[in-house]
């Protein structure tokens, strides 16, 4: 279990990223997204922070999931695309957040663990979860 404090962002400003409380990354991530309608949907498995820029200009409904929030860069780039505020994307990032649901200007980020375990294994193990929530 990580320690409970972490001095890799001291003294840094509110809204800086650093991945903290994450598991060491199993690979470089992925953005995917379902881009969606009344009548039809679309799914995109690999995409970059600039398609999602070319996405958002559709007056369709957009589901995007980020997998490996631990890159900071990326999650920074797709926050800008997404005109996210700055703390939203650093509870985003920190995986020691409680369970919890918090306003961010237009965004509500809701911050939930997923638990689970092995087959055959009785230790369970948990994984943060967060959804950011706005209304276009």
């Amino acid at each position: 279990m990580p320690p409970a404090f972490s001095f890799q962002k001291y003294g840094l400003p509110p809204g800086t990223l650093v991945p903290e409380g994450w598991d060491a990354p199993q690979g470089p991530g992925s953005l995917s997204a379902i881009q969606f309608d009344p009548s039809s949907y679309t799914e995109y498995t690999t995409l970059t922070t600039e398609q999602v820029a070319d996405l958002m200009l559709e007056p369709k409904g957009l589901w995007l999931q980020l997998v490996g929030v631990q890159d900071a860069e990326r999650v920074q780039a797709l926050g800008t695309v997404l005109d996210m505020p700055p703390l939203l994307l650093e509870d985003v990032v920190s995986a020691r957040q409680r369970p919890k649901a918090a306003q961010h200007g237009d965004w509500l980020l809701v911050t939930l663990k997923e638990m689970h375990a092995e087959a055959g294994s009785q230790e369970v193990q948990s994984c943060q979860v967060s959804f950011a929530l706005r209304d276009q």
